[in-house]
């Protein structure tokens, strides 16, 4: 059987959004514990899932 779909060109990148997606960590926490900040995002992060939603704002200070 034929490939019914087959790239013109080398594909570059490939891009996963790893925050509980398709992982079973939340990344940005992960990044933050090893950037020493793992308290102050992992708060954000369980206001924006238990209070708040992930507003821009939010998402910015979580960055």
């Amino acid at each position: 059987m034929a490939p019914i779909w087959q790239p013109q060109a080398p594909i570059p990148a490939i891009v996963f959004d790893c925050d509980g997606t398709l992982s079973m960590i939340e990344g940005i926490d992960e990044l933050a514990k090893h950037n020493g900040v793992s308290e102050a995002v992992q708060a954000l992060t369980a206001e924006a899932m238990e209070k708040t939603g992930l507003h821009p704002d939010l998402y910015r200070q979580r960055l």
